[in-house]
């Protein structure tokens, strides 16, 4: 933004001049020393700079944290729209510093984020680039889901409710409908099958 220079009554460009100290053979003891009132308030200035980077850096860091701790952060198994014929089954990773991203069979891979709305609740939105349910087709395009996530108790759950709206790639909305997912998350445990006798396969 452009600010105007003041300018005095003759059209030169004013300044501000700053009093010149006395040195110390023109101070007499009447009169003694002048203060220069920037140098206190530029000490006060940047010290209270200083502890604002401080408290914005500390509150950071505090934001962070309670990001890294919420429950949502970890991989999960999504079944998505479970009632009805589009149902599927995809994975997914929380981050811990708020982001998100998800491998879906059908569309490929969703980039997104997440922001905590309180102690087990989350807002998340991801976007796919391809608009074909279909995996081996690809069309070009943008599906953009909105939804709020909540953590169950146990931490072991999630529950999904949002929206979906799929552009082409001239921009065009294809659909818009509304969305629905449940998730349990993946725990680094042997899965029941691990240990059990392999089947030969026959020809």
């Amino acid at each position: 933004m452009l600010t105007a220079v003041p300018t005095d009554p003759m059209g030169q460009v004013a300044r501000a001049v700053v009093p010149e100290e006395p040195s110390r053979d023109d101070q007499t003891p009447t009169q003694g020393a002048r203060l220069t009132p920037h140098r206190p308030l530029a000490g006060l200035g940047a010290g209270g700079l200083g502890l604002a980077a401080m408290s914005r850096g500390v509150s950071a860091q505090d934001a962070a944290s309670e990001t890294a701790m919420h429950p949502i952060v970890g991989a999960w198994g999504w079944n998505n729209n479970p009632d009805t014929p589009d149902a599927g089954t995809s994975f997914a990773i929380f981050h811990g510093d708020g982001t998100y991203i998800e491998f879906d069979p059908a569309v490929g891979v969703g980039v997104g984020a997440w922001r905590a709305t309180g102690e087990r609740t989350v807002d998340l939105i991801i976007t796919f680039q391809d608009n074909d349910l279909d995996a081996n087709t690809f069309a070009p395009g943008l599906g953009t889901f909105w939804m709020t996530v909540d953590v169950d108790a146990a931490g072991n759950g999630i529950t999904a409710a949002g929206e979906l709206q799929a552009l082409d790639s001239d921009g065009e909305v294809l659909v818009h409908l509304p969305y629905s997912g449940l998730g349990t998350r993946m725990v680094a445990e042997a899965p029941a099958w691990f240990g059990t006798p392999m089947a030969t396969p026959t020809a």
